[in-house]
């Protein structure tokens, strides 16, 4: 901070002056707000701090060691580290991409790209890691890894229609045991 006058010191000291305020301000604020309502009764907090409490999966919520990488019962990812493990990683990946062609996930439109992309990302990475970088020297590999990736990605993207497919046809006739379900003459 260069001053080529009184004038512009004082503006800048001003102008800290102001911005020490303002940071003093919003320290305060958020310092001395009111705590956040409990939502646990004590009984469910006295459970919480119990030692022989298990972790439970996300998924099929199986209990589990809280050392398990994995779910012993349904394969899902159990601990928070697991996909942050190089090998785990594609074990959990696989996971993930076997859920979309045989398992039950919301057949939302994000859902269905997300599958599409992370099959695209997973199976482009795979070949790309085995094949390593790029050069013009070699393109016939390149292009036989190419060929590779779209074909995996086209047999994979071909088992996630047949999976919405069965989806749908699974909620279509849920749908329709419902309002068989419903009696005659009452509101819906």
């Amino acid at each position: 901070m260069h001053a080529s006058g009184p004038e512009e010191l004082v503006g800048w000291l001003a102008g800290f002056g102001i911005l020490a305020v303002v940071v003093w301000r919003a320290v305060q604020a958020f310092g001395t707000g009111a705590p956040p309502p409990d939502p646990w009764d004590e009984a469910t907090a006295a459970r919480l701090e119990d030692a022989d409490l298990k972790p439970v999966c996300t998924r099929c919520l199986c209990p589990h060691e809280e050392t398990d990488w994995f779910c012993p019962n349904c394969g899902q990812a159990a601990s928070a580290t697991t996909n942050w493990m190089p090998y785990l990683y594609y074990l959990s990946l696989g996971d993930v991409l076997r859920q979309g062609t045989t398992g039950d996930f919301p057949p939302r439109w994000v859902c269905k790209a997300g599958y599409r992309v992370t099959s695209l990302i997973a199976y482009g990475g795979v070949i790309g890691s085995v094949y390593g970088p790029i050069s013009s020297r070699h393109v016939e590999v390149e292009l036989a890894a190419l060929v590779l990736v779209f074909t995996l990605v086209g047999i994979y993207w071909r088992q996630l229609a047949n999976n919405l497919q069965r989806l749908r046809s699974d909620h279509a006739v849920r749908t329709a045991d419902a309002d068989a379900a419903v009696p005659l003459g009452s509101p819906n």
